[in-house]
């Protein structure tokens, strides 16, 4: 019964095109932090207005964790609440459809497990829309606790499995190429590095995702300003602001690539 139902909300986020159960100058050495867009004045160009896309509802950053006996569901409850979310995620709602499936993981039901993993498919779709890297972190998590929660006649969780470990797989390949990158760019191997970096914006969202953007805008001002290419610059400053879409707010860097994007517009 779960695995179809399961199967249902996994086509419905098919739907909403995301993936489902089924499936400065240069130095001899470079920072960590981000590289200021900084070029001859006359090369510098002006930054693009861009009219900013609709938001999408975020859902909140943490899995809810089990709470009093009191909102506990009984099993057609939690049945029903499943149900509901399954058509929220369908029409684009995933914000309302994380809230319902967090009123069904906390009743120990017979759903438990299933509303577990469809919320880790909810926030797989949000971080696959362009939002925050965080909600992969709450993917992995609810996917872990679906798998903990499995009963031996879950069919679903091989698929739910499968789901985790691409997540991880694409958190180490990143991690991995911006690592590569970084020791290229110390050896001014710019354009090297940049083929890692982009190749590393290409893969799945992850928590290292942000900083394969952060990364690449300040390869591309260095480049930059050692060439004074206004193409280039424009190439920074677009990862730069790919960077504080992705990145959570408590990241170290984000004043930081704020204050270089805004001290390039004066």
């Amino acid at each position: 019964m779960w695995a179809l139902v399961l199967a249902v909300v996994a086509t419905a986020v098919t739907v909403a095109s995301v993936v489902n159960l089924t499936n400065g100058s240069a130095g001899p050495s470079v920072s960590t932090m981000p590289t200021p867009l900084r070029v001859p004045a006359a090369a510098m160009p002006q930054p693009a207005r861009v009219d900013p896309a609709p938001p999408v509802a975020e859902p909140a950053a943490s899995v809810a964790s089990p709470t009093s006996d009191a909102e506990a569901l009984t099993d057609e409850q939690a049945k029903n609440v499943f149900e509901l979310a399954r058509g929220l995620a369908k029409q684009g709602q995933f914000g309302p459809a994380i809230e319902r499936l967090k009123a069904c993981v906390r009743s120990p039901t017979r759903s438990q497990a299933a509303c577990y993993a469809s919320m880790g498919l909810v926030y797989k779709a949000v971080a696959t829309r362009g939002q925050s890297a965080k909600n992969i972190v709450n993917a992995r998590t609810s996917f872990q606790r679906a798998l903990d929660l499995a009963s031996s006649s879950d069919t679903w969780v091989t698929q739910v499995r499968s789901e985790q470990e691409a997540l991880i797989s694409d958190e180490r390949a990143a991690e991995d190429l911006v690592t590569e990158a970084r020791h290229l760019a110390k050896q001014q191997q710019f354009d090297a590095a940049v083929i890692r970096l982009e190749k590393c914006t290409k893969l799945g969202p992850s928590p290292t995702q942000p900083d394969c953007f952060k990364v690449l805008g300040s390869t591309f001002a260095k480049i930059a300003g050692r060439s004074g290419s206004r193409e280039t610059m424009g190439k920074a400053r677009t990862a730069y602001e790919r960077f504080l879409e992705l990145a959570s707010d408590d990241d170290e860097s984000t004043p930081v690539v704020r204050r270089i994007l805004e001290e390039a517009r004066q």
